[in-house]
């Protein structure tokens, strides 16, 4: 991850789930050299022992103090943005948007 941004979704998945996955990445130091998070809308992810998704985040990504976008619109919600995996983007997340740099399908 050293040098890039991280982008992570999920569906139908209930928050103690979610908090384990981050917990793991955490302790794998994945955060520790990415250059921003990307946290895209968790679509049908169901609240556990009284902790929201958006509290999930507040409590493990915050404090990074990384550059972090969250509820991404993608491709399991009702708008479907396309996110290209390895293009060159600029992550604004004073503005919250995110913008790709370069083309990413040649024909």
């Amino acid at each position: 991850m050293d040098g890039k941004i991280l982008f992570l979704e999920d569906t139908n998945t209930p928050t103690t789930l979610i908090y384990r996955y981050l917990i793991q990445l955490l302790m794998a130091g994945k955060f520790d050299n990415c250059l921003g998070i990307i946290m895209g809308e968790c679509t049908n992810c169901p609240v556990s022992y009284g902790t929201s998704y958006q509290d999930l985040i507040n409590a493990l990504l915050v404090p990074l103090g990384k550059p972090l976008m969250t509820n991404l619109a993608t491709a399991h919600g009702f708008y479907k943005a396309t996110i290209p995996i390895g293009a060159t983007v600029n992550l604004d997340t004073v503005n919250n948007t995110l913008t790709v740099l370069e083309p990413t399908v040649t024909v």
